[in-house]
């Protein structure tokens, strides 16, 4: 336990020093934030959240560090694409390399196929979208993570994504209903597939079917 707990509080505090301090590392796209105090407010709450990870992603086996540390690149990614609207590639790599690892140890060739189709398939209507609408579908960068999303989780990325579509979809009309976004506002959809990704994680619709 003392192992992964140092893991998950060194990566948070990486994370945060890339994320909120220095972003230009991850890449020179992204507007530093400029409130030194939301900086670290946002350090602490990261930090908070890298130990919970700890109790709340990691199941009993060998490889908690791997599943913490995976949760805790996610988490990075959509937090900056949050505040910059930008998907550091950097972290999508270091997600990829996570998901390779977890292959590793827990080979299944369903991932694999997985990964390939629908990396295809969400480029394809990409470029239908494109091409008869003049507008995509998904930004390039979330179908880069959802194509390594699904390395990970294999076909049930299509439920991560149902799960982040509808919870943005929830989120937009609230938003727009309060007058606090237009209906033509871009919303960050990462964290959307953050949450996803974790209420797949601990089996909460799962648990939804059986009451």
């Amino acid at each position: 336990m003392l192992f992964e707990l140092s893991i998950a509080i060194i990566t948070g505090a990486i994370g945060s020093y890339f994320c909120f301090f220095n972003p230009a590392l991850l890449s020179g796209n992204i507007v530093e934030l400029q409130s030194t105090k939301l900086k670290w407010i946002a350090t602490v709450f990261s930090l908070i959240c890298s130990i919970s990870f700890l109790f709340l992603v990691a199941s009993e086996n060998h490889n908690k560090w791997l599943e913490v540390s995976f949760f805790l690149v996610l988490y990075f990614i959509s937090v900056t694409d949050l505040y910059s609207k930008i998907i550091p590639n950097k972290l999508v790599f270091l997600l990829l390399i996570l998901s390779a690892i977890q292959l590793y140890f827990h080979f299944d060739a369903e991932r694999i196929v997985a990964f390939g189709l629908i990396t295809v398939l969400l480029i394809a209507l990409n470029l239908l979208a494109n091409k008869y609408f003049g507008k995509l579908l998904f930004g390039w960068g979330d179908v880069k993570l959802i194509g390594v999303l699904s390395l990970s989780v294999g076909w049930e990325i299509v439920w991560v994504v149902y799960i982040a579509l509808v919870l943005g979809g929830l989120l937009s009309i609230i938003g727009v209903l309060a007058k606090k976004i237009s209906r033509n506002s871009k919303i960050p959809f990462v964290v959307f597939l953050f949450f996803g990704m974790l209420i797949l994680h601990l089996e909460i619709i799962g648990s939804l079917f059986y009451l």
